[in-house]
């Protein structure tokens, strides 16, 4: 029969080990046996058995998150009104800047406090290459304070984060570069035809997930 002193140890040795188990995040979780993960300066990537290339974490297969069909199928997903026109827009984008096309900082929901400068004010609302995106301007905070999910992930190089927050019509992006810089690099709706843009989605789905709130 064990002593109380073997006891209390293996006990306290049991706790210890659940508070380090919790502190894993869930990416290192996924080392399953057909595969293995690879760090590349902190930054995880999946190489499948007998693969070359690598390949980033995705939401259903390294997360099991629903996809985005099921949540579109099941959700009471919340809906907004397109503002008028971009006078509108850059009123809005004025009352936070308080100056003509100046920048504002704000926080997002994983901490950071983001850049919005005149480049991405110009992106939005004035270049005509655009998808009138100032129609749903309005939404930025929205999807940077309340968003739905929250990935951390790499195009061309850059370390980003990408926001997504899921309303009724179609879900909504925003891309913030974190690498150097701390400052919002893109907005817009994930939508073909007037359809949710289902593999668009998929593939903004992945990296590591930082938030969510489905």
């Amino acid at each position: 029969m064990p002593a109380a002193g073997d006891a209390e140890a293996t006990d306290s040795a049991i706790a210890h080990a659940r508070v380090k188990a919790a502190n894993i995040p869930d990416y290192a979780r996924k080392n399953v046996g057909t595969e293995k993960l690879i760090y590349d300066n902190d930054y995880p990537y999946i190489q499948k058995t007998g693969a070359k290339k690598l390949s980033e974490l995705t939401a259903e297969k390294s997360y099991r998150l629903r996809s985005v069909e099921k949540i579109y199928d099941n959700d009471d997903l919340p809906s907004f009104k397109p503002i008028a026109d971009k006078a509108v827009a850059n009123a809005w984008w004025n009352d936070r800047s308080g100056s003509d096309h100046g920048s504002f900082d704000l926080k997002s929901v994983d901490g950071l406090s983001v850049t919005f400068d005149d480049k991405f004010r110009f992106k939005l609302i004035e270049d005509k290459q655009g998808e009138e995106r100032y129609k749903f301007i309005k939404q930025l905070q929205d999807v940077l304070q309340h968003p739905d999910e929250v990935w951390s992930n790499r195009y061309d190089k850059t370390l980003q984060n990408t926001y997504i927050k899921y309303y009724k019509d179609f879900p909504i992006v925003l891309g913030v570069e974190v690498e150097k810089d701390v400052r919002a690099i893109t907005f817009y709706r994930l939508d073909r035809d007037g359809k949710v843009n289902f593999e668009g989605l998929k593939h903004k789905r992945k990296g590591i997930l930082k938030y969510k709130n489905r």
